[in-house]
């Protein structure tokens, strides 16, 4: 069987959702610091509805369509409650 992915790509692949990590992190304090402002608001709304909620539709498609784990479910509630519960919020 031929490895898909050699290590090296596992490794950098690892090094940039690493990085996406601290990014996404470093966002958050905009809402934190100046939790009405724009920018804070418009980062709750990307992160939160748009990307939890992408997410979860992303893992029921993955579970419904390459028959992955159902594992997976589990992600897209918690995801899909996420987007749901922010959503509510920023509505409010």
């Amino acid at each position: 069987e031929i490895d898909p992915a050699p290590e090296a790509w596992r490794l950098v692949y690892a090094d940039i959702n690493g990085l996406f990590l601290l990014a996404v992190a470093a966002g958050y304090l905009i809402p934190y610091r100046e939790p009405d402002s724009r920018a804070g608001r418009s980062y709750l709304w990307v992160m939160g509805p748009l990307l939890k909620g992408g997410a979860a539709v992303v893992f029921v498609l993955d579970y419904w369509m390459r028959q992955s784990s159902p594992g997976v479910l589990l992600f897209a509630a918690s995801d899909g409650a996420l987007a749901l519960a922010t959503l509510w919020a920023l509505r409010a």
